[in-house]
């Protein structure tokens, strides 16, 4: 079977990374959750924002 090198890279260096920490989970996150308030940049939100013209529709379709 045909395998991505960039994909197998990906995987390694994750198991790496996860490695330093034991695998344990919560170690890595608060790690990442400090390198990211350290970084000084806004989080990015994938959260879905209603803009006025949606909430305008759905109001008026479900009355």
């Amino acid at each position: 079977m045909w395998q991505d090198p960039i994909v197998e890279e990906i995987r390694t260096r994750r198991d790496e990374h996860a490695a330093q920490f034991g695998y344990d989970i919560q170690a890595i996150v608060e790690v990442l959750r400090q390198e990211e308030e350290e970084s000084g940049r806004p989080p990015v939100s994938f959260a879905r924002s209603r803009n006025s013209s949606t909430t305008e529709h759905l109001t008026s379709v479900s009355t």
